[in-house]
């Protein structure tokens, strides 16, 4: 009976390892994973894991099957009655881990099915929020742009947003931005660095001319600046915002809280009609 037990022992520590390598596999699988195509992830590890957990308990069914065919097959030992009780005691005590091992088995992997569900549903109930409220957001600030025949133009939603809006409007490259943006911001420190409180304001600058980092406020007051071109900024909730006064032909880019996953973007605009 003992070697049941061992044999038990090296089942559980192979089960053990299986569920390591297939967390650290799903956990790859997640990583960079678009909300839409998490969905699709999660319900395949559902699967995969379903089919982990049973192929453990038939392997624990197993197990049992054998400690009892082999008990039957096992010649008869003249032994005394003390040798023969703790007998009997280890496979009673080697057939109930085996039993315990399947129910909790069982359990997890109930308990993982209902939250993989319940992940899935919360994935899906929050795109479906997200796309009322991205369409709700696009109607408000497209009303405003109504006014300026204007109309929201999309860009990608990489980091570079703001940066590939100005460039969409002014003939340029959202890297060429980016520099141009970045050396403003260098050679007019005192202006800038007091609205700079996450980095310090030379690793700030650096991100800004070659990173993803997202922009804000001030880097579009930098580049109204550096281009001698007004920005004004539309949104669903404030009133268009107005960046620097240069003489050039002003740029008008819209600010969404709600257009992407992520959050924060911004868009560009062109002409409603001709």
């Amino acid at each position: 009976m003992a070697a049941q037990a061992e044999a038990l022992a090296e089942l559980e520590a192979k089960h053990e390892e299986e569920w390591r390598e297939f967390r650290e596999r799903a956990e790859t699988q997640r990583q960079g994973a678009s909300k839409k195509k998490l969905k699709q992830i999660e319900f395949a590890l559902q699967q995969e894991e379903s089919d982990l957990r049973y192929r453990h308990h038939e392997e624990l069914e197993d197990l049992e099957g054998g400690d009892d065919a082999a008990t039957v097959e096992e010649p008869v030992v003249v032994e005394d009655a003390a040798a023969k009780r703790r007998e009997e005691e280890e496979r009673q005590r080697a057939k109930k881990l085996a039993k315990a091992a399947k129910k909790k088995s069982k359990r997890e992997a109930r308990a993982k099915t209902d939250s993989a569900k319940a992940q899935a549903d919360a994935i899906e109930a929050e795109e479906v929020r997200r796309n009322s409220e991205r369409k709700k957001e696009c109607e408000a600030i497209s009303k405003k742009l109504v006014e300026i025949n204007r109309k929201i133009k999309d860009v990608a939603a990489d980091g570079h947003c703001l940066y590939r809006a100005v460039a969409d409007q002014s003939g340029s490259t959202y890297t060429s931005i980016r520099e141009t943006c970045a050396s403003f911001m260098e050679s007019h420190e005192s202006d800038f660095a007091p609205f700079i409180e996450d980095a310090s304001f030379g690793d700030h600058c650096a991100k800004v001319r070659s990173s993803a980092e997202w922009g804000g406020q001030p880097e579009v007051l930098a580049l109204a600046r550096a281009l001698n071109r007004p920005i004004v900024v539309y949104s669903r909730d404030s009133a268009p915002l107005r960046m620097g006064d240069g003489e050039g032909e002003e740029l008008v880019v819209t600010y969404h809280r709600d257009y992407y996953a992520l959050g924060e973007h911004y868009n560009s605009t062109e002409p409603l009609r001709p």
